[in-house]
């Protein structure tokens, strides 16, 4: 067993104490200093070229909205062109159609000059004969179809035996005339 014998005052021994504690704490606030200072640099740096990139991304994105925008306001015009050709087609009323059906049911003996058609629905067939027999055949014809109701033929166009000329009214079923 060694005996230690430590011949130096106690106010010698707390002062290098302290001593050793304040270097230990000045080199750990120093290396802790630097590590900041390491650290804060590299965010300056990060910071710098993520604002470089915002920047690039932010001309990029302008230059195609301001491109996007000519090719939106096209698609904007063609769409409204679209709806207002639906709206056109939906409304529009199938007269080629009834054209097909009346022509589909008319006698080789009846020439037909002109078909008048109103929004409402009234039409009129003007036209000649070559007998009477095929006047009165063409207006069976009619009151059978699916698309004619109240045909008016009048008397006087019936006087006539041949080459009788006749004006023919009736009402359009426009939902019994079939588009093709």
């Amino acid at each position: 067993m060694i005996l230690t014998l430590n011949l130096i005052p106690e106010s010698i021994k707390q002062r290098v104490r302290m001593q050793r504690l304040y270097g230990m704490l000045k080199t750990t606030l120093v290396v802790t200093a630097l590590f900041v200072l390491v650290m804060g640099i590299f965010v300056l740096i990060g910071r710098l070229i993520l604002q470089q990139q915002f920047t690039r991304i932010v001309n990029e994105t302008t230059l195609i909205t301001a491109s996007n925008r000519k090719v939106e306001g096209e698609i904007r015009d063609l769409n409204g062109k679209v709806i207002t050709a639906k709206k056109i087609i939906t409304s529009t009323n199938p007269w080629a159609e009834l054209v097909y059906e009346i022509v589909s049911i008319l006698p080789n003996e009846v020439t037909v000059h002109s078909i008048g058609v109103t929004d409402k629905g009234q039409s009129t067939i003007t036209g000649v004969a070559t007998t009477r027999d095929a006047l009165l055949a063409f207006k069976d014809s009619l009151e059978k179809s699916p698309f004619a109701t109240d045909i008016a033929l009048p008397i006087t166009d019936l006087l006539k035996r041949e080459d009788a000329p006749f004006t023919i009214t009736f009402t359009v079923k426009l939902d019994a005339v079939t588009k093709r």
